[in-house]
């Protein structure tokens, strides 16, 4: 929903390349603050005809410079939660600024918590609430947050600055630092247009991505000096030591034992889930903006079209329009046919009172807009499974709609992919649990196109491991290195193999982000909001 970017130089630089670059993130308003880091004095930069002014406000142009040795921070921002001055970004207060992309859903919360302890607001923005946690709690005021985040924080006692990306990677952040200059931004190619960093692929980051297809849970990416701030870290910068610090703030710990079954603990289980989802549903509701959904009739989607419509029953003021509507992609030619759910999403929107709006994603499309993709993207994707969501994100934008509910992630937490189900079973067998072994396959009998042969061939295949069999399939890549190596794989552990826990730990953690990547660079290239529960 914003684009952001600062750096921190040895010789003077042009920021007005990067924010043009980040303007699809942020069309609304741009701002930057310079910062004096021994002094602490800041300086606001804005556009002529920007409703934000301050006493020390300079007007952007495309020749304005920013001096050696202080600290820039930029935005680009998309309005959607206090669209006044008063949200202007970077926002600063007592010597502390910030430079925040995301959205901060319990603010109303967190705002009354420090209202209670004498803190007074200027505006209605989560920015300020945001910036005033950290103010009031220090780093542990990420652990009070419901929501999405990369922000950038300078503290002007510690003479630092504080990167931080959200739990589960909705959205992204990048950086470099060489040792004499440091940048970061929203988008890897803002990053290649400051002078200081390098143009050049980083081949051995292009090598592992060929042999493995996956590369989210790497700091590396696919540009030599650039690195990602992973999910779930930190990052501190301390420009007059010129060193940097990463460090990991939050994690999931599975419990890799077997639990019994128990009716009671699972009733337990489904009414958690289901207080804690709509939960999740009613918080992205809020705001003023029409909210949209992408629809595609699964679990995930279907779930939130059918939350929205059970919390509009019961609390008026999430009832935004009359009606919810969906945007959804289908493939109605004969050769095409077989990638197409229509089936589920029009059985599901008899049941709803949704409005559904449909796009055919074509093939002459896509070689159109190829090029386009891959710019929004910044690194490579593995499938064209991508181009559906393009599609819908750029229908719902057609449609006048800034904010969507994009479900993302019940497959990866719930165990809903083929390679889920060798491991339980797997696991069944390694704990003798044989009787539940041989209910659970029975019950796999009865789900259609159901193949006993094609069951023990998934159990087999999916017991030697993803690292075996990458490795039978990447042989041929090998010859194609010129050292003809193999890079190993770095992501999960060897206990993703036998525990179904452990998997769904590594499919959330690496799996996950890889997914809410594609949508965020999807909804951000027409200037969306994705909101996933």
């Amino acid at each position: 929903m914003c684009g952001i970017f600062g750096f921190f130089s040895r010789s003077p630089v042009k920021p007005n390349r990067v924010f043009d670059c980040l303007r699809h993130r942020g069309p609304d308003d741009l701002g930057g603050v310079s910062i004096s880091v021994r002094n602490n004095s800041i300086r606001h930069y804005t556009f002529e005809g920007s409703n934000f002014e301050s006493q020390q406000t300079i007007y952007f142009s495309e020749n304005t410079e920013i001096d050696p040795e202080v600290l820039f921070l930029g935005h680009r921002r998309l309005s959607i939660i206090d669209r006044t001055a008063a949200g202007h970004q970077p926002m600063a207060l007592d010597g502390y600024c910030i430079t925040f992309n995301g959205e901060i859903y319990n603010q109303l919360e967190l705002r009354e918590e420090l209202e209670k302890e004498g803190i007074e607001f200027k505006g209605n923005s989560d920015t300020e609430v945001l910036l005033r946690s950290y103010i009031h709690y220090g780093e542990d005021c990420l652990h009070r947050f419901n929501g999405k985040w990369a922000f950038a924080i300078w503290d002007p006692k510690k003479k630092n600055l504080l990167l931080s990306r959200d739990r589960y990677g909705k959205k992204p952040l990048f950086y470099f630092f060489d040792g004499s200059h440091f940048a970061f931004a929203s988008e890897i190619k803002a990053l290649l247009l400051l002078p200081f960093v390098p143009k050049s692929p980083n081949l051995e980051q292009v090598k592992y991505f060929l042999t493995w297809r996956s590369w989210e849970h790497r700091h590396q990416t696919m540009f030599e000096g650039v690195q990602r701030v992973l999910p779930a870290h930190n990052l501190w910068f301390d420009p007059l030591q010129n060193n940097l610090e990463v460090r990991r703030y939050y994690s999931i710990t599975p419990n890799l034992s077997l639990e019994p079954f128990s009716e009671l603990k699972a009733k337990e289980y489904v009414e958690a889930g289901e207080r804690l989802f709509l939960d999740a549903v009613r918080i992205r509701l809020k705001g003023g903006l029409p909210i949209g959904a992408s629809f595609s009739g699964g679990v995930d989607s279907s779930g939130i079209v059918f939350a929205r419509e059970r919390l509009s029953e019961k609390e008026t003021s999430l009832f935004i329009r009359p009606s919810t509507y969906t945007f959804s992609s289908v493939y109605e030619t004969n050769e095409l046919k077989k990638y197409d759910e229509s089936k589920w999403i029009d059985f599901a929107l008899e049941k709803s009172q949704a409005i559904g709006i449909k796009v055919e994603p074509r093939p002459e499309r896509f070689i159109e807009e190829a090029l386009k993709i891959a710019y929004h993207q910044d690194e490579p994707f593995d499938s064209t499974g991508i181009f559906a969501g393009w599609c819908v994100m750029s229908l719902a934008r057609q449609h006048g709609v800034i904010v969507t509910l994009d479900g993302q992630g019940p497959d990866e937490a719930l165990g809903g992919y083929p390679p889920h189900i060798p491991i339980g079973f797997s696991e069944l067998l390694l704990n003798f649990k044989l009787i539940r072994f041989f209910q659970k396959l029975s019950n796999f009998s009865k789900i259609e196109n159901f193949s006993f042969l094609n069951m023990l061939r998934t159990i087999f295949m999916g017991s030697l491991g993803r690292e075996v069999r990458h490795r039978i399939y990447a042989r041929q890549l090998g010859k194609l290195f010129k050292d003809g190596k193999i890079p190993d794989y770095e992501g999960g552990s060897l206990d993703a193999r036998r525990f179904l826990n452990e998997k769904l730990k590594y499919d959330v953690e690496e799996g996950l982000p890889r997914l809410l990547r594609f949508v965020d660079r999807n909804a951000m290239a027409f200037s969306l909001e994705p909101r996933t529960p």
